[in-house]
């Protein structure tokens, strides 16, 4: 059953890494609040996103 864990978890990375690669030369304009980010690369916008929801996940576990 492990070895069908990291086949997974590899073809999860595997799949993250081409998305990435693609989306590379995109760039996007972020407005937060008063403050304009223009020619931010899209993949470093995707990948803060992700960092973010984690961290929020890993906040909703802590029982207070």
């Amino acid at each position: 059953m492990w070895i069908f864990r990291w086949i997974i978890i590899f073809i999860f990375i595997v799949l993250i890494i081409w998305f990435a690669i693609e989306n590379a030369d995109q760039k996007v304009t972020i407005k937060l609040f008063k403050y304009v980010f223009t020619d931010v690369p899209l993949v470093l916008v995707m990948f803060e996103s992700f960092i973010l929801g984690v961290i929020v996940w890993f906040l909703s576990l802590i029982h207070i």
